[in-house]
């Protein structure tokens, strides 16, 4: 392993990247630390090593600006337009920021000789009965809504960019969550703060996922930097799990009320985009770098009790299961 200089973390404020930025830290692996979020609103604590800054990706003048001063060894590209109904009513903007974004991003990475981590989803594939989940690396992707679609761009924008130049990794997680400061949500953040609020919550039961704790995320991220694996990797829990199972884990770990819960089908639900009801992903790769050291995605109920939940923020009344990082 060679010790970097220089970290870049984008889309720092969001749930993997608050983790990432403090995993990161905690190793002292690089020098510098750089945290950039889209607003100072997300600005979060400010361990040793680690410079917090607002920075726009889909602004090639200010990356540019950005990488003359302190040109990255390593980028984590996390920043990105999750709302998948967003997606879907203000499709130039998620273009921009999740396939121009990256591409951007790519092009600093090519021009400094760095190393490039694209963090996309598991909403590139359309899980659906003609091509349900759980989905290998080497899975053709075929996205059923926009956000999916802008991910893939985004994925293939790195590649024609770093291919041949630098190296690049895609990492692909699925269902992401895990403890986030703030009013940034995720699934377990947005269900504890409603049902302890005694606020009733519809959710549809019918998707199938392999949920993926961010802690946990975060550890296979910086293991993929610091041994310098690139191509595709999936990261994402072992297990398979509809929306109704994982939430039921949920309800018993937090000790709420389950009552509170109203089930809808996917007919019934006032969602915007189609969204893939059989997905989740095979993380084959990473299976086999655990020989190797490679960190490991816990399954829910370990993953639920091994870290420190701080729980704030509200949320719109629907749940849809759309959050990536």
């Amino acid at each position: 392993m060679n010790k970097k200089k220089v970290l870049w973390i984008t889309g720092a404020g969001g749930t993997v990247g608050s983790r990432l930025v403090l995993e990161a830290a905690r190793r002292k692996h690089f020098e510098q630390i750089w945290a950039f979020t889209h607003t100072s609103g997300f600005i979060g604590n400010n361990p040793p090593g680690v410079a917090w800054s607002v920075l726009d990706i889909t602004n090639q003048e200010a990356l540019q600006a950005a990488a003359r001063h302190n040109p990255p060894d390593v980028v984590v590209n996390l920043a990105a337009v999750t709302n998948v109904d967003a997606c879907e009513l203000f499709q130039n903007e998620a273009y921009r920021v999740n396939a121009g974004g990256p591409g951007q991003l790519a092009e600093i990475c090519r021009q400094h000789g760095t190393h490039m981590l694209q963090v996309s989803t598991d909403y590139v594939f359309p899980g659906d009965e003609s091509q349900p989940g759980p989905y290998r690396e080497d899975s053709k992707p075929a996205p059923i809504n926009h956000y999916g679609q802008t991910k893939l761009d985004g994925e293939r924008a790195v590649v024609e960019v770093c291919g041949g130049q630098v190296p690049y990794t895609i990492v692909r997680p699925a269902q992401v969550y895990g403890p986030v400061a703030g009013n940034r949500q995720n699934f377990v953040t947005w269900l504890v703060s409603k049902l302890q609020a005694r606020e009733r919550v519809r959710i549809c039961r019918e998707q199938w996922s392999t949920p993926t704790l961010a802690d946990d995320l975060a550890k296979v991220l910086l293991w993929i930097v610091d041994h310098e694996r690139t191509g595709i990797y999936h990261a994402a829990g072992p297990q398979v799990l509809s929306l109704r199972a994982w939430l039921i884990m949920i309800v018993d770990f937090f000790e709420l009320d389950g009552s509170l819960i109203e089930w809808t089908e996917v007919a019934a639900s006032p969602q915007i985009a189609k969204r893939p009801l059989y997905s989740g992903l095979l993380c084959e790769r990473l299976t086999e770098d655990i020989a190797l050291g490679a960190p490991s995605v816990r399954g829910v109920s370990e993953g639920l009790a091994g870290v420190d939940w701080h729980l704030s923020g509200n949320s719109h009344c629907v749940y849809n299961a759309n959050e990536s990082v």
